[in-house]
C-alpha cells in the first residue's frame, strides 16, 4: 500500500529528523511510545506479499484511544492510540514487535477498503505499542474516526489487521467533542431559585463577604483605621469558617493573593508596601490542622492598614468573591484592630453578613439555615380540574412543610425536554456539560454507567 501524499517518503534505513519534541511526545516517550518512524511507499505492498506466504502469530488486541475503548467526545487534537499484543501460547517464546502501521479513516467502509483518508502512518520501526495521530488536516468537531493497526515481528512477518473483540465491534473508533466555543449551539440553563446566591448551600454567617465578580483578578480592598499611629508587624486573616467544620474541608472563599499597604494618611498618599503576596496562592486554612498564616513584615509605624486582595477564589457559576472572619493586626503579641473602624471596596450588608464583623466581636460564625424545600408545579386549569400540560406561564414554586430543613441542603434541578426523533434516525449524540456534576437520562435509561461524572458514553 502506498503512503498518502502528505507522508514524506524516505530511503530505507534512514530515519526522519526530529525537528522538535512536543509535550505529547514527551508523554509518549515516558510510556515507551517513541515515534521513530519512516515510511517507504513500496515497503507496505512488499510486506503484504510476504505476509501472504507466512503471517506472524502476533495479533494486536485491546485497542485504546486516549486509554479508553472507543471513546466519545474527546478533545485531543492528536489522539494517542495504543494496543496490546497477543499470540497462541505455543508460539509466545521469542516473539516481539519490531514495526507497526496504523490507518485511520472517516468510515468503516473506507478503512476496510484500505482508504486511510484521515491518516496512514506507513510502516514505523518501533517496538512501542503506541502511536500519536498526526493528520495533515485537523480533526473536526463531532467527527467520528475508525482505525486499525498491524505489526511486524522479529522475523519480518506481518500480522493481520486488528479487531477489537473486547468492545464487541470489528473496527475500533473514536469521536471528537466540540473543540471550539463556536461549535456549541446551546446556552446555559438553570433554575432561577438555585441560581440565587442567597440559596447557595453552606454559606457562613456573622462574617464579611465581598460582592461577586465575573473575574478572579478583580481587585478588592479592606481599610482599617487604628485610630492613631502605632507600630505594627503582622496581620492575621481569619477565615469565614464555623469552628465545628472538619479540617477535611477548605475554608469558604479565603482570598488567594493579596498585598498589605500601610499609611499615616487616609487617602494613602504616603502609602508603603508592607507585604506582597501576589505571586503565588495562599493555601486555604483548615484549623486546627492548618491555622491561618501570620503575615509578618518589618516593623512599621502607621495608622491605616489596607489589605488589597488581587486574586479572588471561585465560588459558583461564573462568580468569584472572597470572605473573611476577623482581621487581627499585631505588634508582637499585642492586638491592635479590635473594634476599629473599617471600610471596604464593597460588601454584602445584611444583619448577619457585614464588614463590621471584620473588627468587631459578634456571634460565632455558623452556617446559614438551609432553605426550605420547594416543588415546582404548573398552574391549575381555570376550572380547577387538573393542570396545563404545557404551562403558558412560569412554574409556580410551593414550600413543602413536611420535609425537615436539614434534608434540603442539596437542591438539585431536574431539567426535562421531550421530543420525537425521526423514523430514519440512525445515530444521535447528546452534548451536555454542567458547572459541576450531572446525570443524564434518555427514556428512563442512564446514558452513562458512571455516577455524577461529566463524560460522554455510547447509549
Amino acid at each position: 500500500m502506498s503512503a498518502p501524499a502528505n507522508t514524506p517518503t524516505q530511503p530505507q534505513g534512514e530515519s526522519a529528523p526530529i525537528a522538535g519534541i512536543s509535550r505529547r511526545n514527551i508523554l509518549a516517550m515516558a510510556t515507551g511510545a517513541v515515534i521513530a518512524a519512516v515510511t517507504d511507499s513500496s515497503s507496505s505492498s512488499a510486506a503484504t506479499k510476504s505476509a501472504a506466504v507466512s503471517l506472524s502469530p502476533l495479533r494486536p488486541v485491546a485497542l485504546r484511544c486516549e486509554q479508553l475503548a472507543n471513546p466519545l467526545g474527546i478533545d485531543e487534537f492528536n489522539p494517542r492510540l495504543t494496543w496490546q499484543l497477543a499470540a497462541p501460547a505455543a508460539e509466545l517464546r521469542g516473539l516481539s514487535q519490531t514495526s507497526w502501521q496504523v490507518q485511520v479513516a472517516s468510515s468503516p467502509e473506507n478503512l476496510a477498503a484500505g482508504m486511510a483518508d484521515v491518516w496512514d502512518s506507513g510502516r514505523v520501526a518501533s517496538q512501542s505499542s503506541a502511536a500519536i495521530v498526526t493528520p495533515a488536516k485537523a480533526l473536526l468537531s463531532r467527527g467520528q474516526y475508525f482505525w486499525r493497526v498491524r505489526v511486524w515481528d522479529q522475523t519480518g512477518h506481518l500480522s493481520p489487521w486488528s479487531h477489537d473483540a473486547t468492545a464487541g465491534t470489528r473496527v475500533a473508533f473514536w469521536s471528537m467533542g466540540l473543540l471550539k466555543p463556536a461549535d456549541w449551539q446551546s446556552y446555559w440553563i438553570t433554575d432561577s431559585t438555585l441560581a440565587d446566591p442567597a440559596n447557595y448551600p453552606r454559606v457562613p454567617e456573622y462574617c464579611y463577604r465581598s460582592q461577586m465578580e465575573e473575574r478572579a483578578d478583580e481587585a478588592k480592598w479592606i481599610l482599617i483605621d487604628l485610630g492613631k499611629t502605632q507600630a505594627i508587624d503582622a496581620v492575621v486573616l481569619h477565615p469565614a469558617r464555623p469552628a465545628t467544620l472538619s479540617p477535611d474541608y477548605a475554608s469558604f472563599l479565603y482570598p488567594l493573593r493579596l498585598k498589605i499597604q500601610t499609611s499615616n494618611r487616609a487617602d494613602f498618599s504616603d502609602a508603603a508596601l508592607a507585604l506582597d503576596h501576589t505571586h503565588h496562592d495562599i493555601a486555604s486554612p483548615r484549623p486546627p490542622v492548618m491555622n491561618p498564616p501570620r503575615l509578618s513584615f518589618a516593623d512599621v509605624r502607621a495608622r491605616f492598614v489596607k489589605i488589597v486582595v488581587t486574586k479572588l477564589p471561585y465560588w459558583e457559576g461564573r462568580w468569584y468573591a472572597f470572605a473573611l472572619g476577623r482581621i487581627q493586626i499585631f505588634h508582637g503579641a499585642t492586638e491592635l484592630a479590635a473594634n476599629c473602624k473599617v471600610q471596604c471596596s464593597d460588601s454584602v450588608e445584611t444583619t448577619k453578613i457585614s464588614q463590621k464583623y471584620l473588627t468587631h466581636n459578634g456571634p460565632a460564625i455558623t452556617w446559614c439555615p438551609p432553605p426550605p424545600a420547594l416543588v415546582a408545579e404548573p398552574p391549575h386549569l381555570p376550572d380547577g380540574n387538573g393542570y396545563f400540560e404545557y404551562a403558558p406561564e412560569p412554574l409556580q414554586e410551593h414550600r413543602i412543610r413536611d420535609i425537615p430543613a436539614e434534608q434540603t441542603l442539596c437542591r438539585v434541578a431536574l431539567l426535562r425536554r421531550e421530543f420525537t426523533a425521526g423514523a430514519n434516525l440512525q445515530r444521535a449524540t447528546l452534548y451536555v456539560t454542567a458547572r459541576g456534576f450531572y446525570e443524564s437520562v434518555i427514556n428512563g435509561r442512564a446514558t452513562s454507567p458512571a455516577v455524577l461524572a461529566p463524560r460522554l458514553y455510547r447509549v
